[in-house]
């Protein structure tokens, strides 16, 4: 299994983890899951007003940041994305901490994130489902079911 962790760091120098299992790493698909882990990150960073600090992975990655400049960078305040095993329909759940909440799309009034939305957070959806597989059976796909804005208190 290629386990991936991006740490993420908030305004008051707390940090959370956003971890995400991948396929298992061979020398012939290295390259490519590298690749998707990249975009990834990217996507990641799209949605979050914190700063991702490292990425914990095959090659242990280190993104020197400094502290994010927006008070409500808080690792308190999370998005708790749930995703499912495309075979078992095993529903898992992945936190993603210091969203960018100003630039996603609510569904309604509800607290659930947009996932179509054409922007930023179909991104995410679309990078997360490229790389991620289930925890516990890393050959099976995993298809994103929903974000919802929590909060916690850790």
């Amino acid at each position: 299994m290629s386990r991936n962790v991006f740490t993420i760091i908030d305004r008051s120098e707390e940090r959370s983890t956003h971890d995400v299992a991948g396929a298992t790493l061979t020398a012939a698909n290295y390259d490519a899951q590298e690749a998707l882990l990249v975009t990834l990150k990217s996507a990641l960073d799209a949605i979050i007003i914190g700063n991702v600090e490292q990425r914990v992975s095959s090659q242990g990655t280190f993104y020197a940041v400094g502290v994010p400049s927006d008070p409500y960078a808080q690792r308190e305040l999370k998005l708790l994305v749930r995703y499912q095993n495309d075979s078992t329909a095993k529903i898992y759940r992945v936190e993603v901490a210091c969203p960018k909440l100003a630039s996603l799309t609510y569904e309604g009034t509800s607290d659930f994130i947009l996932l179509a939305d054409a922007g930023i957070m179909a991104a995410y959806v679309t990078a997360f489902e490229a790389f991620a597989r289930a925890p516990d059976d890393v050959t099976q796909t995993v298809t994103v079911l929903s974000a919802q804005v929590i909060g916690r208190n850790l």
